[in-house]
């Protein structure tokens, strides 16, 4: 199972994720859905171990990060987006 060497960090964020891989990809996907299942990002043409998620305009809430290589699922994981950085 690769998604265990697949990661999102910090898994809540305000303004942007890391994306990152213990074994780089190759031409991958990442498409993000809201908690209704429709497609809100999507960004394609992805190479190597580590990707910056913008939040950009997304409103806070749930959301579902899917990374695809070769029609294959390598990674899907639940997202939150706040509207302030997470006291710690």
């Amino acid at each position: 199972n690769t998604s265990k060497n697949i990661g999102i960090r910090p898994n809540c964020f305000s303004t942007h994720a890391v994306l990152e891989a213990y074994n780089p990809f190759n031409n991958a996907s990442i498409t993000i859905f809201n908690n209704s299942g429709q497609v809100v990002r999507e960004f394609g043409n992805i190479s190597g171990n580590l990707v910056v998620i913008n939040r950009d305009n997304l409103p806070s809430g749930i959301y579902f990060v899917r990374l695809t290589e070769n029609n294959k699922v390598l990674m899907s994981e639940k997202i939150v987006i706040t509207d302030s950085a997470p006291k710690r």
